[in-house]
């Protein structure tokens, strides 16, 4: 994987590369971060039916995964595709059912897994339905940890609870007041 190109998608930690087959390739910027760990527990919650895109290897700062087609959330709130009140339950859904999955060995007894980092711009809306992407810094926890994680990254995010991420009125940004409303 030497001539990768230029990626077609960038987060907070990460690149992601299109590659042959239907696959891409995240790759970590800092060059860290412990993808087995991660690529396990993807493996783990997609056993349990959670949708999450399947993992083919995971090396050093490299995921190599299926490649989801579809917008992400924020983009379809963004793009007014997605009514926010159906955003917010589809998000409210992906925690319960998250929350409810069996945890792995050895996970910490009275927990559950959390994301940690589960809003629009990590949920990729495909044709089999949302998928949840960008595991790397699930754990265990309380699952109110998780909802206040969600919570808190879109909060984070204001700078006019008028505007969305676009400028444009706030009908379709989780900045919204009909967000919080929606979520409530």
């Amino acid at each position: 994987m030497t001539d990768l190109g230029a990626p077609f998608a960038t987060g907070r930690n990460a690149d992601v590369y299109a590659l042959d087959g239907g696959r891409v390739l995240r790759r970590y910027r800092d060059g860290g971060g412990d993808t087995a760990r991660e690529a396990a527990l993807m493996a783990h919650v997609a056993a349990h039916g959670f949708p999450v895109p399947e993992v083919y290897a995971a090396d050093g700062p490299d995921l190599v995964m299926r490649r989801l087609d579809g917008p992400t959330m924020l983009g379809a709130f963004v793009e007014g595709r997605l009514p926010i009140e159906r955003g917010a339950a589809v998000l409210a859904d992906l925690h319960a059912r998250l929350h409810a999955l069996p945890l792995p060995a050895g996970a910490p007894t009275g927990t559950v897994i959390v994301h940690r980092d589960l809003h629009p711009d990590n949920v990729v809306l495909t044709p089999d339905g949302p998928y949840v992407i960008d595991w790397r810094d699930a754990l265990y926890g309380p699952a109110g940890l998780d909802l206040a994680m969600t919570a808190l990254i879109c909060a984070e995010v204001s700078v006019d609870p008028t505007t969305d991420l676009a400028g444009r009125p706030a009908r379709c940004s989780c900045r919204s007041p009909r967000w919080w409303a929606a979520t409530a």
